[in-house]
């Protein structure tokens, strides 16, 4: 089976580093699969048009993201986050970054245990490091 996944970040290029990366290793390792790469201003059209399978949003923070994963999840679809900014550096820091709501999240890929010690115990976390220069 094909899968289509969505990888959303902002329209600024803040994001386009860690889900360009992320896209070349999803293209390596899921040969069949269709990977796109859009920014949030245009979900509603690259949802209608694409109908992903699996959408990977930056954080589940913010009305933007949160009703974005809602309305996939009323679609039948996966939501996961890969983080692609900002390393927590304070306990508070790390409670904001962590504490969303489970239900809205099917996979939380982590830079690091520590980061996914803080996730809610229900919430499928994988340590996957985080983007690097090759």
């Amino acid at each position: 089976m094909t899968y289509r996944i969505l990888l959303l970040g902002d329209s600024q290029q803040r994001d386009l580093y860690p889900l360009s990366t992320l896209k070349v290793s999803l293209d390596r390792l899921l040969l069949d699969s269709i990977n796109l790469i859009a920014s949030f201003d245009i979900f509603q059209q690259v949802m209608t048009g694409f109908r992903p399978h699996l959408v990977i949003l930056n954080h589940q923070k913010g009305k933007r993201n949160l009703d974005i994963s809602r309305w996939v999840k009323n679609q039948g679809g996966l939501t996961a986050i890969q983080f692609t900014e900002g390393r927590p550096n304070t306990v508070g820091q790390m409670k904001w970054l962590t504490d969303f709501p489970p239900e809205l999240c099917d996979l939380c890929l982590c830079w690091s245990k520590e980061v996914r010690s803080n996730l809610h115990p229900s919430i499928n976390s994988e340590v996957v490091g985080f983007p690097r220069l090759p």
